[in-house]
């Protein structure tokens, strides 16, 4: 998916602004919207009186109601209900950790690893910030699992949360989940980061063997995040692991290396194939699918651009 040149303005200066700032722009839109809905009931006669008038104001509340009963209060019921709390951080990197969540009954969730909810920790400096992050291992009893990178103030706060901080989430969301597959072979690549929610669907995910290939990119070995649990996964299942570290060059492959995902998984276009990683990578990774004939309902990808 290409971007078109505004949204591609918008993106790049969202890259460089710090997470607040950004959050208090979209939170002026709500107030732009508020603001205008005044004036469609004194500038104009079609909504001054009768039942236009009483037909548009019963929208707007429902709109309202909708709102704030779907994005605030049931998520924090919901939350409150399950006691969600933090358990364990476990450093990964300096700038990397691994978050446990744990609460009741949170199999009523029906989240399935690769999904991601909208997380909010209710600690003084993080809880006016709500952050969209998968999980990075299958749901295990009353536990879940997200992995965090420090890239600015908000997550930087993260790398110090400790157990017992109350948590709320809204989700869960998305289609990155082993419910997508189309087809018995199947190829997960991730990078970086990304790395984490391809092994929680790797864990969920069937596999045969010799038509299962897992590829990690990453610029240096140590941000092969979670890589002994991909290997304990790979190995369990049967499945292909190819490791793939160095500079960035002009493919999705390190700088200086000549491979293709058909040189990896010659059988590449009867296979699913998963993608995570950052938005460039991944255009980069599905060019090189598209090439190989792969339809786009074999595409799975998840963006959090905005």
């Amino acid at each position: 998916m290409r971007l078109n040149g505004s949204a591609s303005i918008i993106l790049a200066v969202r890259q460089h602004l710090p997470y607040e700032l950004w959050h208090a722009v979209h939170l002026t839109t709500y107030l732009a919207v508020a603001l205008s809905i005044p004036h469609q009931f004194t500038m104009d006669n079609m909504f001054e009186t009768g039942w236009a008038r009483a037909w548009w104001i019963g929208l707007y509340a429902a709109t309202t109601f909708s709102l704030l009963a779907y994005r605030v209060l049931l998520p924090l019921v919901r939350s409150l209900r399950l006691g969600l709390r933090v358990s364990r951080v476990e450093e990964l990197t300096d700038d990397v950790v691994a978050i446990t969540i744990t609460g009741r009954g949170v199999d009523r969730l029906d989240v399935a690893g690769g999904q991601f909810l909208h997380w909010r920790y209710w600690t003084p400096s993080l809880v006016g910030q709500q952050h969209p992050f998968s999980l990075s291992a299958a749901p295990s009893g009353n536990s879940l699992r997200i992995t965090v990178r420090s890239l600015g103030r908000g997550t930087a706060r993260m790398m110090e949360l400790k157990p017992g901080t109350r948590v709320s989430a809204q989700g869960p969301y998305g289609v990155f989940t082993a419910r997508a597959r189309t087809r018995d072979a199947v190829v997960l690549v991730g990078a970086g980061v990304g790395i984490a929610p391809v092994r929680a669907v790797l864990e969920e995910t069937g596999t045969l063997p010799g038509r299962s290939l897992v590829v990690l990119r990453a610029s240096t070995p140590e941000e092969l995040y979670h890589l002994d649990e991909v290997q304990t996964l790979c190995a369990a299942k049967g499945a292909h692991l190819v490791m793939l570290t160095g500079p960035r060059g002009d493919s999705w492959v390190p700088a200086g290396q000549d491979l293709s995902l058909t040189d990896l998984a010659p059988w590449l276009g009867q296979a699913d194939v998963y993608l995570w990683g950052p938005r460039s990578w991944m255009e980069l990774v599905e060019a090189d699918a598209r090439a190989a004939g792969i339809a786009q309902a074999q595409l799975h990808a998840e963006r959090f651009d905005f």
